[in-house]
Order: C-alpha cells, then sequence, then structure tokens
C-alpha cells in the first residue's frame, strides 16, 4: 500500500509562520520567534529542522517534472518515427494514414500530458508556497541559533 508522503517539520513549520505573519514584524524576528516556539530548546529538533530545510530545493523538484514530461515526449517522437520508418518498408501500407494516426495520437499524448503536468505543478506550487517562500529566512535563524 503506498503511503501518502505528509509535508515535513519544516513546511508545517512555513505554513505556521504564515499564518503569523504581519505588517509590523520583519520576517526575520517572525521565523526566529516561530522556530524558537516549535525546537523549545531541543538541540536534535533544531538539526533536524535544519536538515530539512536545507534538502527542500522547491525548484529542481519542478525542474524534474518538467524534464520528465520532455523525456516522454521525446520518446513518444521517437516512436512514430520509428513507425513511419516502417510503414515505409510495407509495400502495401498507405504511409500517409499511419503518418496522420500516429501524429494525431501523438498530438493528444502531449496535450494530456501538458495538462496533467500543469495540474501537478500548480498542485505542487500551491502546497509549498510558504516553505519556499520563508526557506531562507528560517535558514538564517538556524544558522545564526548554531553559531
Amino acid at each position: 500500500m503506498k503511503r501518502k508522503k505528509r509535508k515535513s517539520d519544516f513546511a508545517r513549520l512555513c505554513d505556521e509562520i504564515e499564518e503569523k505573519e504581519s505588517k509590523e514584524i520583519n520576517y526575520i524576528q517572525i521565523a526566529r520567534e516561530k522556530v524558537q516556539e516549535h525546537i523549545k530548546g531541543n538541540n536534535d529538533k533544531r538539526l533536524q529542522l535544519l536538515a530539512e530545510a536545507e534538502e527542500e530545493e522547491f525548484n529542481s523538484h519542478l525542474s524534474t517534472m518538467i524534464s520528465m514530461f520532455s523525456l516522454a515526449t521525446s520518446v513518444l517522437t521517437l516512436i512514430l518515427s520509428t513507425v513511419n520508418d516502417f510503414t515505409k518498408l510495407s509495400p502495401d501500407a498507405n504511409p500517409a494514414l499511419y503518418i496522420i494516426v500516429g501524429t494525431g495520437i501523438l498530438k493528444i499524448v502531449i496535450l494530456v500530458g501538458i495538462i496533467l503536468l500543469g495540474c501537478r505543478l500548480s498542485y505542487f506550487m500551491k502546497k509549498y508556497k510558504n516553505a519556499s517562500k520563508w526557506r531562507k529566512y528560517v535558514l538564517i535563524v538556524l544558522h545564526q541559533e548554531m553559531q
């Protein structure tokens, strides 16, 4: 059974910071208060939070998703060109029909892939919006406290 991946402590902390955000207090101060409230002097929690914050590279996740989609598109294009080459070998085959059908299938698959990629990116960006926004401030606070 596949377990649903839950947010890390770092991502949940960033959600809490976002809820507390106020106009008159600066971001570093808000992050410092919430980090201290979260770790409560426990050095292991501080180290875990630091490790999670440094591990989370949200832009690399987005790049990976786009790369996977590009790979799938390349593979489908290769399949289409291979089918086109096979139709040239058979004297009875109608190459135009294979090309039209293959191109149509490729366009449909690419369109569905773009829609799915857009939905996935939208979900991912919404889920980790706060973590992406507050990451730099939490890292500054954690590095400062480690010194």
